[in-house]
């Protein structure tokens, strides 16, 4: 028993000399599992971040770059551009389409919203 006694006024003596040392040890401990905690996986989120961005933007000119060879290609080129992945992941290009001027394109697309629209616009649509 006395043994026991010793051992906790030597524990107590020990932590009231070093209470400096056991205080810049215990904001250690909480840095630590602050980083651990909040820090690192944050990080790998914005590291996922900057990969999807990073990938859109090669996507972005590899659309460039097939409006480039289809302009080589055909005089009716209009424009080009990209669905980003979460609206389909999809490039495309529109041509200016003369098949459309005349057309009654209400009458003539009336079940086809999305040929209608084109019609209107006097365009088509090609996905890569």
């Amino acid at each position: 028993m006395r043994g026991m006694k010793q051992y906790f006024k030597f524990i107590g003596e020990s932590i009231v000399k070093n209470w400096f040392r056991l205080s810049i040890l215990a904001l250690f401990g909480i840095l630590v599992i602050y980083l651990i905690g909040f820090y690192f996986p944050e990080t790998k989120k914005l590291n996922e971040q900057q990969r999807l961005r990073e990938y859109i933007a090669k996507r972005k000119l590899d659309c460039y770059n097939i409006e480039q060879q289809e302009r080589k290609i055909y005089n009716n080129v209009d424009s080009s551009g990209y669905l980003e992945p979460s609206l389909g992941d999809v490039c495309f290009v529109r041509y200016t389409i003369k098949k459309y001027i005349g057309v009654n394109c209400e009458e003539k697309y009336k079940n086809n919203e999305a040929e209608k629209l084109n019609c209107e616009a006097r365009v088509s649509i090609k996905e890569f």
